[in-house]
């Protein structure tokens, strides 16, 4: 598979849960210069990341959308960085996700995140 970068932002949604948000580039330079961009809307609204950066990664997501209905589905993933690679792990539930989460080595960057985007097939 093709190894691509991604923008992985982390902010707490409404409900209170860490939500994920992801953009896939072909190039860092492109990804680092979106994170650029998104950092500064950030910084100047004064919203809080739990983690941003532009990591590898073989998969591909639906892209990001700002306006999302509310009724529409909602997925709960393990966000797992390793080697400046990220690897998103679609969870079947919150219980699934934190139980496999428990079990990674503490030294792995790892999250259980909902998300409304989902693998691009």
């Amino acid at each position: 598979m093709k190894v691509t970068y991604m923008l992985f932002l982390l902010t707490t949604a409404p409900s209170g849960e860490l939500s994920s948000a992801y953009s896939n580039y072909t190039d860092k330079e492109e990804c680092e210069g979106a994170l650029a961009a998104v950092s500064s809307v950030f910084d100047a609204q004064d919203v809080e990341t739990a983690y941003r950066g532009c990591l590898k990664s073989e998969q591909s997501l639906t892209p990001f959308e700002h306006q999302v209905d509310p009724t529409a589905k909602q997925y709960v993933v393990l966000n797992t960085i390793s080697d400046d690679t990220l690897t998103v792990s679609f969870e079947e539930s919150r219980n699934s996700c934190e139980a496999k989460l428990s079990s990674l080595d503490s030294s792995t960057k790892s999250w259980c995140t909902i998300t409304h985007q989902s693998l691009e097939q």
